[in-house]
């Protein structure tokens, strides 16, 4: 089970994923890493944005997710968007993890 995210509207969001199978890292060379963050999980869902993906260490599985905030201000306060992340490997095979995918809510920013 898996926590909710929590996404700040109109910040810059950063977090690291480490993919793992069987308890060990998948060995992320040669692999493409996409992220689609949606309204509502799998195929029913409509695209709201892609994020970046970076891999930071390939041979530990060890990647980074990036919402930027131009993409996080479209977001509405109090609503919950899903992403997962879609491994391209080099032969062709496609795999999405983790199912169901992430979740996350959207909350304002707080001012003092």
């Amino acid at each position: 089970m898996s926590q909710r995210i929590t996404i700040v509207r109109g910040n810059d969001e950063r977090f690291q994923v480490t993919i793992k199978a069987g308890g060990l890292p998948v060995n992320l060379s040669g692999v493409t890493v996409r992220s689609e963050v949606k309204d509502a999980p799998g195929a029913a869902g409509h695209l709201l944005f892609e994020a970046e993906v970076s891999v930071v260490s390939p041979e530990s599985g060890v990647i980074q997710l990036r919402f930027p905030n131009d993409k996080t201000a479209m977001l509405q306060p109090n609503t919950v968007v899903f992403f997962d992340l879609m491994l391209v490997f080099p032969d062709g095979s496609v795999k999405n993890i983790p199912n169901p995918p992430f979740s996350a809510l959207v909350v304002d920013r707080v001012t003092d």
